[in-house]
C-alpha cells in the first residue's frame, strides 16, 4: 500500500469537508465523529506503513528452473510430482506449482525444459564401488556360468593363463589379476592355494580376487 504525503496530510487534517449527521445531531458530536475518524485512518495508515516496512525481502533469482516433465521429490511415502524446481547456488529453493515460481525468476535465471523426461534429487552412494570396476576391466574374468568360464579351479587356473598370455596389462605391469571367483560355485568348494596359483605362473606375481572384493 503507498500512501503520498499529500494524502496522509489531507486524510487527517482536511476539515472542510464535513460528515453527514444524523438529523438533530449536534456540532460538537460532529466533531467527535471527526475525530474517531481521524484516528481510525491514522491507526489504519500506521498499521499498513508497518506491514510493508516489516514485509519478508523478494526472493534472491534462482540460476536454473525445470519444468515441464515428471519432477518427482522422493518426499514422504508415496510419489510426489511437482510443476517446478528451482536451484540457486547449487542447492534446491523451491519445489511446488507453476504458481509459485515467478518470485525465483530474475533475468539471468535459466529456464531449463525437461521435454517429458524425468527428473530426480541425485543419489549419495556411501558405499561405491568404483575401483572395482576400473579392476575387473583389466582382470581375467573368474566368473562361473553364464557370465564366466569358471567352476573348478582347473578352469581357474586356464584363465590365468589365457590371460596372461592375451593381456597388454600383464605385459605392461608384470602383474596378472584374475576377479570374480565364487569358492561356494566351484566344484572343490574352496579357495585356490597358493601352490595351485604357482602353477600358473612363478615369473609373476598372481592375484586372484573373491566376488565379494573381500579375499
Amino acid at each position: 500500500m503507498h500512501i503520498s504525503e499529500t494524502t496522509f496530510i489531507a486524510l487527517l487534517y482536511r476539515r472542510s469537508a464535513r460528515p453527514i449527521l444524523p438529523a438533530g445531531a449536534s456540532r460538537r458530536g460532529e466533531g467527535n465523529l471527526l475525530g474517531m475518524i481521524q484516528r481510525c485512518v491514522l491507526t489504519g495508515v500506521i498499521s499498513a506503513l508497518a506491514m510493508g516496512a516489516y514485509a519478508a525481502p523478494p526472493e534472491r533469482p534462482a540460476d536454473r528452473i525445470y519444468y515441464g516433465g515428471d519432477i518427482l521429490t522422493m518426499a514422504g511415502s508415496t510419489p510426489k510430482y511437482v510443476q517446478r524446481l528451482a536451484i540457486r547456488d547449487g542447492k534446491i529453493v523451491y519445489a511446488g506449482p507453476a504458481a509459485g515460481i515467478g518470485r525465483y525468476k530474475g533475468p539471468s535465471t535459466v529456464s531449463e525444459n525437461l521435454q517429458g523426461k524425468c527428473l530426480i534429487p541425485g543419489f549419495y552412494d556411501a558405499h561405491g564401488h568404483f575401483v572395482s570396476v576400473g579392476v575387473q576391466a583389466i582382470s581375467a574374468n573368474l566368473l562361473p556360468p553364464p557370465d564366466g568360464p569358471v567352476q573348478t579351479i582347473a578352469q581357474l587356473q586356464k584363465a590365468m593363463r589365457e590371460h596372461i598370455g592375451t593381456s597388454p596389462i600383464v605385459k605392461k605391469f608384470g602383474v596378472a589379476i584374475g576377479f570374480n571367483y565364487d569358492d561356494s560355485q566351484l566344484k572343490e568348494k574352496r579357495s585356490p592355494t597358493a601352490a595351485e596359483l604357482d602353477e600358473v605362473s612363478t615369473k609373476i606375481p598372481i592375484v586372484v580376487i573373491h566376488q565379494s572384493g573381500h579375499l
